[in-house]
């Protein structure tokens, strides 16, 4: 006689292998490539937990009492902070630039001169319509030529310091000092004289020499305002008699006196 424990152990282990796969049926495989995925997916967040932590440390962010995504979502906030604080900072910094710009006081016309007084007022100088001439000298074997322009009063009746600065509206992409010009005056009791140019020389052919910078004054430019230039010289000015004027439209002088 077989022992009926072994028939009952046999019929149980077939009827738990039933049960076991009962519950799910013909689902069993796909249960099982369910049950993988998941794994891996654990084993993956781990994997990025570890990583992000490595980021932060490497620079210099400590996040580590985050969740894995929390952490990644504060480090690019803090991006994204810093960003908008730069962007911020430098609008604050153009429109604080521009304000100034406005406040600044500048010629109305382009090509005017204004003196500026210590507060940044503008300060008119003496505007002059003037018409050269050419005078030729001649002498045996020996000629000089010359254009200058002679006008009345002898003084100008706007009086600056000698350290005084100038303003000029008209700015461009290009040299200011190809543009404007400051000259020194000949001054009389009578009339003052502004020369152009000047030369001379022998008419054998000997040497000639012309100067068409004579009385020209060294000065400087810088930005002012929105549409204009400060315009400096590079020492402090002799007494004497001056005008400002732009190159090729020496017609118009801007014309003042440094006391003497």
């Amino acid at each position: 006689m077989r022992p009926r424990f072994g028939k009952s152990t046999g019929c149980r282990s077939a009827e738990s292998e039933r049960d076991a796969h009962g519950e799910f049926g013909e689902d069993a495989g796909l249960v099982a490539v369910v049950r993988q995925e998941s794994e891996r997916q654990d084993h993956e967040g781990q994997a990025e937990g570890v990583a992000g932590v490595v980021a932060e440390a490497r620079d210099g962010v400590s996040c580590s009492g985050l969740p894995p995504i929390c952490r990644r979502c504060n480090h690019q906030s803090m991006k994204v902070a810093a960003l908008s604080i730069a962007v911020f900072v430098a609008v604050l910094a153009l429109e604080a630039q521009n304000e100034l710009s406005a406040l600044v006081a500048e010629p109305k016309y382009i090509n005017s001169f204004y003196s500026v007084d210590a507060n940044g007022g503008l300060i008119e100088l003496e505007h002059r319509t003037v018409t050269f001439h050419t005078k030729v000298r001649a002498l045996p074997g020996y000629a000089s030529v010359k254009m200058t322009t002679q006008f009345k009063p002898g003084l100008s009746p706007v009086h600056v310091t000698p350290t005084a600065q100038f303003v000029v509206r008209g700015r461009a992409p290009v040299d200011p000092l190809s543009r404007f010009e400051l000259r020194a005056l000949k001054g009389s009791k009578d009339h003052r004289e502004f020369v152009m140019t000047q030369g001379h020389g022998s008419v054998f052919g000997g040497s000639a020499t012309s100067n068409p910078d004579e009385g020209a004054v060294a000065i400087r430019f810088e930005e002012y305002g929105a549409n204009s230039y400060r315009i400096t010289p590079d020492k402090p000015l002799a007494p004497g008699e001056y005008a400002l004027a732009v190159r090729g439209l020496v017609s118009e002088l801007y014309c003042f006196e440094v006391d003497r």
